[in-house]
């Protein structure tokens, strides 16, 4: 994972200065909470989200006020609304580098604000996601070249190509951040892992703590989170098949739709996680925890 995208920018954050509903920036960044999911290897948005008939009014990500996403070459963090509802205005932070894709472009950082307005509705696909383009007019781009960090002007009457297409690949980004978390509230097989560093720092003012001074989660199954824990699997511990103990999952909603729920067809109804065994462990220098209440 690379979270050496996050240090980067928490470094841009620092510099620009800049404040999103009245608040600095480096303020909400310390309170985020670093999300890590695999990059090219999470279920296409089409299957389990289809499922999720209701996703439209109980959406939310898994953390209260920020959460993350790491990309191959960057990072997007997705700042939700004060107040819930259908129609919201989230505010999105990417952070992107760009190398040796163009002599100008060499090892180019770009820092991107963009407000989005989004409205959250239901189709026969499954939850979708509409974009209102006036909230192009509060986009802010930084770029640091080098030693030299600036502010890159955007006209919002005439928009140049460069910077419709950064809006455009940060709307993309949200998207697929938002189905990310559609699909995870469905997923009952991926457990969320919290890992925290023995010390963990208090920032200084203006600053943000670093991706090792903080704690991450990351999404992994019994078998792997078991072996960084470097504990044994319960359920092999007599080999016998004779008392199978219950199968792991995480909490999850459940849909009823079958016609035998005559009750409950149609109905949400939470369905509590299961783990067997212990899930907490210190190793090295770093304290693990599953988070059933994730």
């Amino acid at each position: 994972m690379n979270l050496q995208y996050w240090d980067a920018l928490c470094r841009m954050a620092e510099k620009s200065g800049e404040e999103i509903n009245g608040e600095k920036i480096t303020d909400i960044l310390s309170r985020a909470a670093l999300f890590l999911l695999p990059n090219n290897n999470f279920p296409a948005p089409s299957t389990k989200a289809i499922q999720l008939n209701k996703i439209a009014e109980t959406f939310k990500i898994p953390f209260p006020e920020l959460a993350m996403i790491y990309e191959n070459i960057g990072c997007i963090v997705l700042i939700a609304p004060k107040e819930a509802g259908i129609e919201n205005v989230w505010h999105s932070l990417g952070y992107f580098k760009v190398e040796e894709e163009s002599e100008d472009s060499f090892g180019l950082e770009t820092l991107i604000i963009v407000p989005l307005k989004t409205t959250l509705h239901k189709t026969e696909l499954g939850p979708q996601l509409q974009y209102d383009k006036s909230a192009f007019k509060g986009m802010k781009l930084y770029a640091n070249l080098g030693d030299d960090f600036k502010t890159i002007p955007v006209n919002y009457e005439k928009p140049d190509i460069a910077s419709v297409d950064i809006y455009k690949h940060q709307i993309h980004r949200f998207d697929t951040a938002f189905h990310v978390f559609t699909i995870l509230e469905g997923d009952t097989e991926n457990f969320i892992l919290e890992t925290t560093p023995k010390k963990v720092r208090k920032p200084k003012p203006g600053k943000v703590p670093r991706s090792h001074e903080r704690p991450y989660y990351t999404l992994l199954t019994p078998k792997k989170i078991r072996k960084k824990l470097n504990l044994e699997d319960p359920t092999s511990e007599t080999g016998s098949h004779s008392s199978p103990a219950p199968h792991e999952r995480r909490g999850h909603w459940r849909t009823y739709r079958d016609e035998r729920y005559k009750n409950m067809r149609g109905k949400r109804q939470w369905i509590g996680p299961v783990w067997i065994g212990a899930s907490e462990a210190k190793v090295g220098n770093k304290i693990y925890k599953v988070r059933l209440d994730l």
